[in-house]
């Protein structure tokens, strides 16, 4: 390629000036979020493994807590629709500059995650200007609350500590504390939110107040902090007759292991997964893990216990004329004691047809019976490759006798030649 050429130059510096501004963006924003999320990206970027380690961060810093992100083409395939009001995400895209990504929060149309188990959910009505008033009473203790459109689904909110005093516009209001609340979210939920990290800084998680109305217990771990915020959050719910996801919140940020999130799911979590992975279904694992917004390994993992336990669990998407043997044979195993109408019943649920059933019985019985013929036909083949090797072994000894002799006799001349020389032909 040329690269003095106009347009190929030109190009290469649009290239170069897409790079120069995304690389920005990553340092500034991690820079921000500081060495002790390194953990949490790690968590990120394994739920999102369909994308480069690069573009998994330009997600989590344009959209923090998204719960699933996909183009406008796969999200239409999904039969969700992208909201006029939404803001792509920009990631880099391979022989091109930038493609745009949309979060889940960003679509309409056809439901793919149950939100009723979102830990961060609440229910209910909230009492008129509760959440208005909460957020002008923080005001008095220094806590700036803001409400953000830019969160995903998974991130209710957050509170941090100005490392500086800020002032107000007027300059009246000194704000020590900061709360980010997401815009997109319910009052419900927002109140819920507030709540959780209004109990963070009155309860000394963030470092004292300066008044002395709260002490520094910024020492506790992170389990402790997590618990005492959202047991008061909980309380404080309840008394406005909110209902909030406690405890499932709780599973989850309790069952922290070396900076790693054990998640938690349901059991008819996972048999429906695992039913959606079976015939007549037969979902793949990547797009259920979109569908239900489970990770891929967490799906791999759940198949290879249902297969151990001798369950059909193909989840690869294919016909089943295109099932692994292994599969096939599992069928062959599960029914094998059914009589003719459980038989119907269980092609009527798989999807199958009880002609490939007795197909593939008849191939398992095939390949048992041809085990017999081919030991046969081994031992027979083993019989006559012995047969052989004694042959080439007695024609090899005859041969070294013959060289041995024909070795004796040019030795026996040497000598004779020495002693009495040469014979001449007459």
């Amino acid at each position: 390629m040329d690269v003095s050429t106009p347009y190929v130059k030109n190009r290469l510096d649009h290239f170069e000036d897409c790079a120069s501004a995304i690389d920005s963006l990553f340092v500034q924003a991690y820079s921000k979020i500081g060495n002790e999320s390194f953990n949490e990206f790690l968590n990120f970027i394994e739920r999102f493994n369909h994308l480069s380690v690069y573009n998994a961060m330009l997600v989590r810093i344009q959209r923090p807590g998204t719960s699933a992100v996909g183009t406008l083409r796969q999200w239409q395939k999904l039969e969700r629709y992208i909201k006029p009001t939404a803001v792509p995400i920009v990631i880099l895209q391979a022989f091109g500059p930038v493609s745009f990504l949309y979060d889940y929060a960003d679509t309409y149309g056809d439901v793919i995650f149950d939100d009723s188990q979102n830990p961060l959910r609440s229910k209910g009505l909230t009492p008129k200007n509760a959440l208005k008033q909460t957020i002008e009473k923080a005001k008095t203790f220094g806590i700036k609350v803001n409400l953000v459109l830019n969160y995903g689904a998974f991130l209710a909110g957050n509170a941090t500590r100005f490392t500086e005093t800020i002032k107000n516009e007027d300059k009246k209001v000194i704000y020590k504390f900061e709360i980010n609340i997401n815009a997109n979210l319910d009052e419900a939920t927002q109140y819920s939110t507030l709540a959780h990290e209004l109990a963070h800084i009155y309860c000394g998680h963030l470092g004292q107040d300066n008044k002395g109305r709260w002490p520094n217990r910024n020492h506790l771990s992170t389990a402790c902090k997590e618990l005492e915020a959202e047991a008061t959050s909980w309380l404080v719910s309840k008394r406005l007759a909110l209902t909030t996801n406690s405890d499932a919140y709780l599973i989850i940020k309790l069952s922290r292991g070396r900076g790693r999130i054990v998640k938690h799911y349901s059991a008819q979590r996972k048999e429906s997964a695992l039913q959606k992975m079976m015939p007549p279904s037969n979902i793949s694992i990547t797009q259920l893990s979109i569908e239900m917004g489970i990770g891929e390994s967490t799906l791999y993992n759940w198949r290879k216990q249902a297969v151990n336990k001798g369950h059909l669990v193909p989840g690869d998407g294919k016909n089943t004329e295109q099932w692994s043997s292994a599969n096939k044979f599992s069928v062959v195993l599960e029914t094998a004691s059914l009589n003719q109408a459980e038989l119907a019943e269980y092609c009527r649920n798989k999807g199958l047809y009880a002609e490939q059933i007795v197909a593939w019985r008849s191939a398992c019985m095939d390949a048992n019976a041809n085990v017999k013929e081919q030991e046969k036909s081994f031992l027979i083949e083993v019989k006559k490759n012995k047969k052989q090797i004694n042959q080439l072994e007695k024609e090899l000894l005859r041969k070294d006798r013959a060289l041995a002799e024909t070795a004796a006799l040019l030795v026996l001349r040497k000598k004779a030649n020495a002693i009495w020389g040469e014979i001449e032909d007459e």
